[in-house]
């Protein structure tokens, strides 16, 4: 390769111009192996696509002799069909000023107790929309900041370093071990592992460039927002034209906003959680077990920034049911002494490290909080899968991903059905964990008054 295509950073990185392509895969990614492990030849190496990853082609290469020179390549963007994924969320653009069935003068519409036979005009012109321009690999991925969260993390022991960036990927080092399922997530083992490497994760000081917002959460809200809006659009019209199971059970998307309002109003009056450095995407397919030393490692960051420690551990106990693998399940959702365990642990290791000591009654007022905040954030976490999953039975052909689509063959409207399971489950704990949020509070005023 000519040399003035890799250039070595002040990290040691290399950095190599080449863009992987579906062409010329192995090709390119011989070339990056090449630069890092002198003298090996294309025909002595393993080329090995890893499962995981709706958005991105994740290879293993390595020498059929020698797996301990095993390197990742994941090259982003590579699954997802980008200019479907645009062109859908972009379609309202296309629509001008023209509302989609539009309302006559002081007509009121209810998105929740419309019939069938009633069906609610919703005009498009009046929604937010995505901007013309939007791309969702830039949406939510911060590629620019990815490798040097990486090389962060490396240092404290919570994953592979990074070897090499190149234009439209990153080169690290394999974790050994599996992928997570709701079993292992449930096992004594992985919760003192879990908490404790979360712990360690929220703890590091990185301060990252080309971020312009101070949490994930906000940054989500600000520049997912617009999409959000579309997609309950455009699912709550899908539905009200199709007579058939899922749907005619699903609920409107729009009415589900006043429970989003409640849970932010308790969330707040609780009291917003400490901001950390979080992982940000701790599901089930981004953190690998090894089963034999019962350690654990993460990969994927390119959604670390600062955020909320609730938030993260919240969508961690929604990510037991088996969302990432497509599968729900909500028996392994982990019951409240589970949550519990789990959050005295993580805030033990947290105390440890910061050097913080606390009298009981201290410890346990912080754990309660945080157990009552990690509750609001997985019922959140769960009202904003009810909004995506069905968007993707409406605009088919976004992921260019055998898994997924293999699901939607075998399973009639692969994605409402999804939530659909997912709306049931979120019924029948909602009510108890906002009633504990709300008795929490009432327990709290009446201490301090």
């Amino acid at each position: 390769m000519d040399e003035s295509k890799v250039i070595k950073d002040d990290r040691g990185f290399l950095n190599v111009d080449i863009t992987v392509s579906d062409d010329s895969l192995e090709d390119d990614l011989f070339k990056i192996y090449s630069e890092l492990f002198k003298d090996v030849k294309k025909e002595d190496l393993v080329f090995e696509e890893l499962k995981g990853g709706y958005v991105n082609s994740i290879q293993r290469v390595y020498p059929k002799k020698d797996k301990s020179k095993s390197l990742v390549f994941r090259t982003f963007g590579m699954k997802l069909n980008t200019e479907e994924f645009n062109k859908s969320l972009n379609e309202a653009h296309s629509q001008s000023n023209q509302a989609n069935g539009e309302k006559k003068p002081n007509e009121s519409v209810n998105n929740e107790t419309s019939s069938k036979d009633d069906k609610p005009q919703i005009d498009q012109s009046t929604a937010q929309q995505p901007p013309a321009d939007l791309d969702i690999n830039t949406l939510f991925f911060n590629r620019i900041t990815e490798y040097q969260v990486m090389n962060e993390a490396s240092k404290h022991g919570l994953c592979q370093p990074v070897f090499a960036k190149y234009n439209n990927g990153l080169c690290y080092g394999f974790t050994e071990g599996i992928t997570l399922n709701g079993k292992i997530m449930l096992s004594t083992e992985f919760l003192e592992e879990m908490a404790t490497k979360l712990a360690k994760f929220h703890s590091i000081e990185c301060k990252l460039s080309n971020i312009q917002f101070d949490t994930h959460f906000d940054r989500m809200n600000s520049q997912i927002g617009p999409m959000i809006e579309h997609m309950i659009k455009q699912v709550d019209l899908f539905m009200d034209s199709v007579d058939e199971f899922p749907y005619n059970k699903f609920p409107r998307l729009a009415s589900l906003n006043k429970i989003e309002s409640k849970i932010m109003e308790l969330w707040k009056a609780i009291g917003e959680d400490e901001i950390v450095f979080c992982h940000n995407d701790c599901n089930q397919k981004n953190v690998i077990w090894n089963s034999k030393k019962r350690t654990l490692g993460f990969i994927d960051f390119e959604m670390a920034m600062n955020n909320y420690a609730g938030m993260e551990i919240g969508e961690l106990f929604y990510c037991f049911t088996g969302h990432f693998l497509v599968d729900f399940n909500g028996d392994f959702f982990p019951n409240a002494d589970y949550r519990r365990r789990f959050l005295r642990r993580y805030l033990e290791e947290r105390n440890r490290i910061k050097g913080v000591k606390l009298t009981n009654e201290e410890f346990d007022e912080k754990l309660e909080k945080l157990f009552q905040q990690t509750n609001l954030w997985s019922l959140f976490f769960m009202l904003r899968i009810l909004t995506m999953t069905p968007f993707f039975d409406v605009s088919p052909g976004l992921f260019k991903n055998e898994e997924l689509d293999k699901s939607r063959l075998e399973t009639k409207h692969y994605c409402g059905l999804f939530g659909y399971q997912v709306y049931e489950f979120f019924n029948e704990i909602k009510d108890d964990l906002l009633k504990s949020a709300e008795d929490y509070l009432k327990a709290r005023k009446q201490v301090e008054s």
